[in-house]
C-alpha cells in the first residue's frame, strides 16, 4: 500500500504533473492556464513557460528519462512532454523544461476530446495515452499504444477493473516493472495494469489522499512519486512498487534479486549482491563486495572495504564507500567510456553513470576508453584495443588484451603488461624515465617478483648473452621479449614507447 511523505497545496484547479529526474523539479498545469510552473519538491515555485497548443483541461506532462525520437525529431533526455487531449485526437509536444520552447510535434490517431493523461514507455519505446468516461461509449475509459514516429495505435484496451473509471485522471508507467499506473478523481485507489491491457492490482490511497487528477514517478527510486489532486493538493508518496528486501549475515553472502525492484543488504563479510533487471539497490557493508545491478537504474554503495560495482546497462549511482573501489563494466556486450573526472561524457553501458568515491575502472571486451581523474587510479582495459588515460595522480595502467593506447599523463604512473604475444603489444604514449615504471607479470614473462636485474635487459635490436630478456630498440622505441636470453628464438614485441625515450634496467618492476 502506498504510504503518503509529504504534502503541500497549490490553489486552483490542476489537471497535470510530472517530476523530472534529472533537475529534480515537479511540473504542474493548471486547468485551461496558460503557462506550465515549475516547482522544487517542496512546492516552491521556480518558475514557468508557455503552454503548447490551445487552453485545455484535457492535458498531461511527462518527462523523457533518455533521448528519443518523437515524430522523427530527436528529443533530448530531460525534455518535457505536454499532452493536449481537448479536442480531437491528442496531441503531444516536446518542449525545452526551462524555456517551452517546442522541440517537435506528434499529432496521434487516438482520442475524441478528453484525453487526459499520456506516458512514455521506455522498455518499449512507444506512447501510452488514457481516455476519460466523457467521450462517447465507444472509446470512453480506454488506453491506447501509440507509435513515437507516426502517432498511429498500434494497440488499443479497455479500463476494465471492478467499475474503474477515469475522469480527471492521468496514467504514468512504472519503471521498475514497465506496468501502467492510472489514477482517477473518480476513484480512492491506484490502478495498475501491464501494457497489454490485464489488470494487476488496486493500490488504495492513503488517508489524506483523494479525487486525483495526476500521478508523476521518480524513474531513479523504485515505487516513489507524486500524486495531484482536482484542488491542487500535491503528495509524495512511497510503496508505489513492490520492492523485494534481502539482508546477509555477518559471512560472506551470495545473494541475487528479481526481476523487480530490490534491496539488498550484505552487511559483514566479503559478498556477493545480484540485482538483475529494474531499479535495484545494493548495499555490500563492511568487506571487499562484488556488487552487479544487472539492467536498470541502479544504486550501488560498496561501503567499507575493497570493493567492484557493475551497475550494468542504464544509469547507475556507483558509491564504492571507504576502500579502493572499481566500477567494473566488464559485463558489457560493446564498447564503453567511462571518465571519473567527467562522468558526463559517458557512453555505452556507462552513459548517465555517476561516481561517489569510485578510483578505478575496469573496461569491457571491447575497445574502450577509459578516463581517470586527479587521484591514484587503476584502469584496465581488459580485451579490444583500448585508450587508457590517467591523467593525474601516480595511476597504473593495464591494457588487457589487444593493441592498446597507454597514457599516464602527470604522475609516476605504471604501465603494466601481461602477454607474449605481439597482438597485445600496446603503445605507452609518454613514458618518463625515472618517474614512470613498466610493471612486467611473473606468471607470463616467467620472471621473479621484484627490480629486474641489471643484466635481464639490453638496448639494441638483438639479444648479448643468456641472460638478456628485455630488448629496447632506443631508435624506434619498440620494446620485445627474447624467451631463452640467446636470440634463438624470435623476438616477440610487447610494446612501443613513443618518442623512444631513455629506458633502463631500474625502470622495471616485475609483479
Amino acid at each position: 500500500m502506498p504510504t503518503l511523505i509529504d504534502q503541500f497545496d497549490l490553489s486552483g484547479t490542476w489537471v497535470g504533473i510530472a517530476y523530472n529526474a534529472l533537475t529534480g523539479e515537479l511540473y504542474a498545469y493548471k486547468s485551461s492556464g496558460a503557462t506550465i510552473d515549475r516547482y522544487d519538491t517542496d512546492g516552491n515555485l521556480l518558475g514557468s513557460f508557455a503552454r503548447p497548443g490551445e487552453s485545455a483541461n484535457d492535458f498531461d506532462l511527462d518527462v523523457v528519462p533518455e533521448d528519443i525520437s518523437l515524430g522523427g525529431t530527436g528529443v533530448p533526455a530531460g525534455s518535457a512532454l505536454v499532452i493536449n487531449g481537448e479536442t480531437g485526437v491528442a496531441e503531444i509536444y516536446a518542449v525545452d523544461p526551462i524555456t517551452g520552447g517546442v522541440i517537435a510535434t506528434l499529432s496521434t490517431g487516438f482520442g475524441a476530446s478528453h484525453v487526459v493523461g499520456g506516458a512514455y514507455h521506455a522498455e518499449r519505446g512507444t506512447f501510452f495515452l488514457v481516455q476519460d468516461k466523457v467521450a462517447a461509449d465507444a472509446i470512453d475509459n480506454r488506453v491506447a499504444e501509440i507509435d513515437m514516429a507516426t502517432g498511429a495505435v498500434l494497440n488499443e484496451f479497455d479500463v476494465d477493473a471492478g467499475g474503474f473509471t477515469i475522469n480527471y485522471g492521468d496514467i504514468e508507467v512504472d519503471p521498475v516493472t514497465g506496468d501502467l499506473l492510472m489514477v482517477s478523481s473518480d476513484e480512492t485507489s491506484i490502478l495498475r495494469m501491464t501494457p497489454d491491457g490485464a489488470e494487476v492490482e488496486l493500490l488504495a490511497l492513503p488517508v489524506g489522499v483523494s479525487s486525483l487528477a495526476g500521478i508523476a514517478l521518480d524513474p531513479n527510486d523504485a515505487g516513489h512519486g507524486w500524486v495531484i489532486s482536482k484542488s491542487g493538493t500535491v503528495s509524495e508518496l512511497s510503496g508505489l512498487a513492490e520492492i523485494a528486501v534481502q539482508s546477509g549475515g555477518a559471512g560472506g553472502d551470495v545473494l541475487s534479486g528479481a526481476s523487480g525492484a530490490d534491496s539488498i543488504a550484505g552487511l559483514d563479510g566479503n559478498d556477493a549482491l545480484s540485482g538483475l533487471g529494474s531499479l535495484d539497490t545494493l548495499d555490500g557493508g563492511a568487506g571487499s563486495d562484488s556488487l552487479s545491478g544487472g539492467d536498470g537504474r541502479d544504486r550501488l554503495f560498496g561501503g567499507a572495504g575493497f570493493d567492484t560495482l557493475d551497475g550494468g546497462a542504464d544509469a547507475d549511482t556507483l558509491d564504492g564507500g571507504g576502500g579502493n573501489d572499481w566500477a567494473d563494466y566488464s559485463s558489457a556486450a560493446a564498447p564503453v567510456r567511462a571518465d571519473l573526472q567527467t562522468p558526463s561524457t559517458n557512453a555505452g553501458d556507462a552513459f548517465g553513470d555517476s561516481y561517489v568515491l569510485i578510483e578505478n575502472l575496469r573496461g569491457s571486451l571491447a575497445s574502450d576508453l577509459l578516463f581517470g581523474d586527479k587521484k591514484a587510479n587503476q584502469l584496465e582495459g581488459a580485451g579490444g584495443d583500448d585508450a587508457l588515460n590517467g591523467r593525474k595522480g601516480d595511476d597504473t595502467l593495464a591494457g588487457g588484451a589487444g593493441k592498446d593506447t597507454l597514457t599516464g599523463s602527470t604522475g609516476a604512473d605504471r604501465f603494466d603488461l601481461a602477454s607474449l604475444s605481439a597482438a597485445d603489444a600496446d603503445r605507452i604514449a609518454d613514458f618518463a624515465g625515472g618517474e614512470d615504471q613498466i610493471g612486467l607479470d611473473s606468471d607470463a614473462f616467467g620472471l621473479p617478483e621484484g627490480a629486474l636485474a641489471a643484466n635481464q635487459f639490453v638496448v639494441g635490436t638483438a639479444a648479448q648473452d643468456g641472460n638478456d630478456r628485455l630488448i629496447y630498440n632506443d631508435v624506434n622505441g619498440k620494446l620485445f621479449f627474447d624467451v631463452d636470453g640467446t636470440g634463438g628464438t624470435a623476438l616477440v614485441l610487447i610494446a612501443t614507447l613513443r618518442g623512444a625515450p631513455a629506458l633502463g634496467a631500474a625502470d622495471f618492476i616485475v609483479i
